[in-house]
C-alpha cells in the first residue's frame, strides 16, 4: 500500500495503537481488563487494587525487558526496538510510574497475593535470560499471566480469603482464560527459532495452527461452562478471530494479537454487566 495515500486519521491511529503496544501499555490493559472480567465472573466484588497491580506490574516487567535487551529483539521486532530506542526516556518514566503504581496497590494484597507477585517478579526479574532457553518460554510466561489474571482474583485479595474459593468456578475460569492466553503466547513466538537460525514457514504454520487450536479449545470449554461464566468465552473468541485471520506481520502480532484479549475481556464484562441488570 501507498502509504502517501493512506489517509491522516488512519496513519495517527495505527501510531497510536503501535505506540500502546511497544510500550507495554496495552499489555498492561490487557492484564488489567482480564482481572476485571474474572473478578466479575467470581461475583466477588471489583478490587480496584488487583487491577492497577495486574496493570502495573505487566507493563513494568515488559519495559525493563525491552530496554535492557534491544540488541537481542531487533531481529525479531525491529519495529518495536527501533521505537524503544527512540522514546527510552519516555518509557522509563513510563516505568517509574509503573512501579510507584504497584507499591501503592500491593497494599490491598494477603499474604498469598504477595506471595503470588513475588514468584511473578522473580520470574520477570529472569526473563532476559529465560527467554533464550528453548522450549520453555511459553510455558513460564503462560504460568506467569494465569498467576496474575486468574490467581490474584481468585487468591490474591483480602475479599478472597475472606468469602472462600469456589474451586468449581476456578477450574472453568482457568480453562476459559487461560486457553487464549496460551494461544496468545505461542502465536506471540511464531519467529522464535534457536540463535543464528530463522523459523521456517512450515514451522511457522504449524505453530499457528497449535495457537488456533488452543484457542477454540477455550471457546469449547465456554460453550460447556456454567451459565454465569460463559461470558468470558468472548476472550477466547476474540482471540480466535485474531488468529485465524493471521497476518505475518510485526504491527499485526503487537496490536491485534494483543489487542483482540483487551477487546475480548471488554465484551466479557460489559456481557456479565448486562445480565445482572
Amino acid at each position: 500500500m501507498d502509504r502517501s495515500k493512506t489517509p491522516s486519521h488512519v496513519s495517527e491511529t495505527t501510531s497510536v495503537l503501535e505506540g500502546l503496544a511497544y510500550s507495554s501499555a496495552l499489555a498492561g490493559l490487557v492484564a488489567g481488563a482480564l482481572v476485571l472480567a474474572v473478578q466479575f465472573a467470581r461475583g466477588a466484588g471489583i478490587d480496584a487494587g488487583l487491577i492497577g497491580l495486574a496493570l502495573g506490574g505487566t507493563v513494568a516487567v515488559y519495559n525493563v525487558d525491552r530496554l535492557r535487551d534491544t540488541e537481542r529483539d531487533r531481529e525479531a521486532s525491529p519495529r518495536r526496538t527501533a521505537f524503544v530506542e527512540k522514546h527510552g526516556r519516555v518509557l522509563r518514566g513510563l516505568l517509574v510510574g509503573s512501579l510507584v503504581l504497584c507499591a501503592v496497590c500491593a497494599l490491598s494484597l494477603n499474604t498469598t497475593g504477595f506471595a503470588i507477585c513475588a514468584a511473578v517478579l522473580g520470574l520477570g526479574l529472569l526473563h532476559r535470560r529465560l527467554k533464550r532457553l528453548r522450549g520453555i518460554k511459553t510455558v513460564y510466561l503462560s504460568l506467569c499471566w494465569l498467576a496474575i489474571v486468574v490467581g490474584l482474583p481468585f487468591f490474591g485479595s483480602g475479599s478472597a480469603s475472606a468469602t472462600g474459593v469456589d474451586l468449581t468456578q476456578l477450574y472453568w475460569v482457568a480453562w476459559i482464560v487461560g486457553a487464549p492466553v496460551v494461544a496468545n503466547l505461542v502465536a506471540s513466538n511464531l519467529d522464535r527459532a534457536p540463535v543464528g537460525e530463522s523459523a521456517s514457514p512450515r514451522a511457522r504454520r504449524r505453530k499457528l495452527g497449535i495457537a488456533v487450536a488452543i484457542a477454540g479449545l477455550g471457546l469449547g470449554f465456554a460453550a460447556v461452562a456454567p451459565a454465569s461464566l460463559q461470558p468470558l468465552g468472548a476472550i477466547a473468541g476474540a482471540q480466535f478471530i485474531a488468529l485465524a485471520r493471521y497476518r505475518d506481520l510485526e504491527r499485526y502480532r503487537a496490536v491485534v494479537i494483543d489487542g483482540s484479549l483487551f477487546v475480548g475481556a471488554v465484551i466479557a464484562v460489559a456481557w456479565m454487566a448486562f445480565a445482572r441488570g
